[in-house]
C-alpha cells in the first residue's frame, strides 16, 4: 500500500478487482453475441483490447509562441520564489 492512501482506497481498490473476471466475462458475452447492436459489440472489444493492451498513445499539438512561454516563465518564477522564498 503506498504511503498516502487511505485504507478505504484500499479497501474499494480490492472490492474492485474482485469483479475484474466477471466484468471482462460480461465484456465477452457482449462482444460475441450476435444479436447484441454492433455498437455494443464494438464498446465491449474496445473495452477488452484497451485493458489487453493498453490504450494507444495519444498525440497532443500544441503551439507555444513567445508570450505563452514569457507567461508561464514568469508563473514558474512566482511559484519558485513562493515556494523557496525570496532570499533564493
Amino acid at each position: 500500500m503506498a504511503r498516502n492512501e487511505s485504507k478505504q482506497t484500499k479497501t474499494t481498490r480490492d472490492k474492485a478487482a474482485s469483479l475484474i473476471d466477471s466484468a471482462l466475462n460480461a465484456l465477452r458475452e457482449i462482444a460475441e453475441n450476435q444479436e447484441a447492436p454492433a455498437s455494443a459489440r464494438v464498446s465491449a472489444c474496445k473495452e477488452i483490447l484497451d485493458r489487453a493492451e493498453g490504450r494507444p498513445r495519444q498525440t497532443v499539438e500544441a503551439t507555444v509562441t513567445d508570450e505563452t512561454a514569457k507567461k508561464y516563465d514568469s508563473i514558474a518564477n512566482q511559484l519558485r520564489l513562493e515556494l523557496l522564498g525570496a532570499d533564493e
